[in-house]
């Protein structure tokens, strides 16, 4: 950790490409109910060395997530001023406060359900591991990822053809999702 530079909040934000921040609460949960992506939200505190190394950590596997996983970072300096947020509010023994925070939501096979006439929304698995590298994260969204699927559309198809480190079978049919 000494000898590593981390960059500053705003340089992991435009340097991680596949992500999005939200600061408003409203805001993330609309588009939690809008789309249907796996995403790791990332809860942190600006000025936490934990939640920056962590930061740094997803910047570096960013290529490997690549359609597998959006990144949704949550700034808890922000949000926890006007939202209750758990995440935001977890603290040690020593009574303080725990970053990272992370959580991978994993879409439901079916966003509506037709028997209960509801939207169902995404399964959430915490992160339980005291420590955060490249490769506890990976192996974490790895390993509660059932299965993998992307709707593709001409937004997304060139950049899902053009990954190499994804095994790849597309299947065509006629059927229009929600």
């Amino acid at each position: 950790l000494e000898n590593t530079v981390l960059p500053t909040r705003e340089r992991v934000y435009k340097e991680v490409k596949n992500s999005i921040h939200f600061n408003n609460m409203e805001d993330f949960q609309e588009w939690v109910y809008k789309n249907v992506v796996t995403f790791l939200t990332y809860y942190y505190s600006k000025n936490n060395t934990f939640s920056k190394m962590g930061a740094y950590y997803l910047y570096k596997l960013e290529n490997k997530l690549d359609g597998l996983a959006k990144i949704v970072f949550i700034d808890c300096d922000e949000v926890k001023q006007r939202y209750k947020v758990n995440e935001c509010n977890v603290k040690d023994k020593k009574g303080e406060y725990i970053f990272p925070r992370m959580k991978l939501a994993v879409p439901p096979k079916e966003k509506y359900n037709p028997i209960t006439k509801k939207v169902d929304i995404h399964n959430e698995v915490k992160y339980s591991e005291n420590n955060v590298s490249t490769d506890l994260m990976y192996k974490f969204i790895i390993n509660n990822l059932k299965s993998h699927t992307q709707l593709l559309d001409s937004s997304n198809l060139k950049s899902f053809l053009q990954r190499p480190l994804l095994s790849k079978a597309i299947i065509f049919h006629e059927e229009t999702h929600a």
